[in-house]
Parts: C-alpha cells; structure tokens; sequence
C-alpha cells in the first residue's frame, strides 16, 4: 500500500432514513498531490517542534561505530533480513539512545515489486529497520540476557517523506521504558539525510524459544 503525505479526503456520515448513513467524500474537497520526489525536510513537517531524538552534530553518518557483523554478535537476524549495516551513535549512560544505518541498495528484495519502474521502500520494511535497532538497545543496555527480542506493537506510526534505493536510512531510536527480561518501548525517527521520513512507537517483547 502507498502512503501519502498531505492532506486526507474528508469523510462525513450522512444520516437516512433508517437511522444509518453512508461515507462520502463532499465534493468541495480539495487534496494536495503528493511530491514524493524528496521527504518532507524537517523544518517544513508538522513536527517542527519535535527535535531529533539524537542531533545531528553528535554523530558522522560516514562512520560507523559498529559494522554489520558486530551488529549481528546482538540480533538474531541474518540474511536478507539483517537489515542494520552499522551502528553510528550509541549512549548508555543516562539517557539511552542509539543510531543505526541502512544502506538502502538497488538489489533488495522487495525493489522489484514495490514498484515496478518507482521503487519505494516499504513502510514495514522501515518499521523492521527501527524494531531491529530497537533490539540492539534492548540487548546492549541488559533490558533482556536470553531469548529473542521480537516487535510486540507500533503506535502512532506516520510516513512523512520516500525512501528509494540509494538512500541511507537513518534511525534513531530511545529506551522510553522497558521492564527486565519483558518488554521494552522505544521512540524512534528516520531520515534521509535530514529529512524525517518516519516516526512511531515500537513495543518490543522479550521471547524464550
């Protein structure tokens, strides 16, 4: 499914006769064609208020702290689903927060049907990249010692800008709360460049095969 940007139709219920009514799209309702060219940067979103849960000026998107393989000694994903290339920020000492990269690359799997001739990167396919670094902070700050940290839920999930082969995503990500050995709730945001293109709320839960 494709999810646009800009403002919704308005839906209105009509009353009948019966009691019930209807959905309808009033007619004097005008929609906003979505520019998926480039995400939304951040300074023009909604959001405008809300600062990214890691500046900008505390990390190097050029350099990577963590590679793919180190990621990996901490989540369980391999394959085609180890979706993490590399950690770029990481700060466990008060405030938990971390910053992961995704190289997004022309060979992906979900390229050639996601479209065909426009490719854009899935929405649950950026929510995995964000569950997964959601793992690796629940792993590296001890909020779980053994099992497999799987996504137990998302809230107020929004897609604010595309992301297509060549980008780097940006993730990043907090511990909210969490209870040991349980669960945790982490907020996270990606860009492109500097651009938010995501944003939600992951429930992570703790499970013991």
């Amino acid at each position: 499914m494709l999810l646009r940007h800009g403002r919704l139709a308005q839906l209105a219920r009509a009353p009948s006769s019966h009691g019930g009514g209807h959905w309808f799209e009033p007619s004097n309702a005008h929609l906003d064609r979505p520019n998926f060219s480039q995400p939304i940067l951040f300074s023009e979103c909604e959001y405008s208020l809300k600062a990214p849960i890691v500046d900008f000026s505390e990390f190097d998107p050029s350099r990577k702290i963590l590679d793919r393989e180190g990621v990996e000694k901490c989540n369980p994903h391999r394959f085609e689903l180890s979706l993490l290339d590399g950690i770029l920020f990481e700060d466990f000492s008060n405030i938990v927060r971390a910053v992961g990269i995704h190289h997004v690359r022309d060979d992906e799997f979900w390229v050639r049907g996601h479209f065909p001739k426009y490719p854009l990167m899935p929405g649950v396919v950026i929510c995995e990249s964000a569950a997964q670094l959601c793992a690796y902070v629940a792993h590296r700050s001890q909020v779980y010692v053994k099992g497999i940290m799987a996504l137990g839920g998302l809230d107020e999930v929004r897609f604010r800008g595309p992301v297509k082969p060549g980008d780097d995503l940006i993730i990043m990500l907090n511990r909210a709360k969490f209870r040991n050995n349980i669960m945790i709730i982490s907020e996270f945001q990606c860009y492109v460049g500097q651009g938010l293109v995501a944003e939600g709320i992951i429930r992570g839960a703790v499970l013991t095969p």
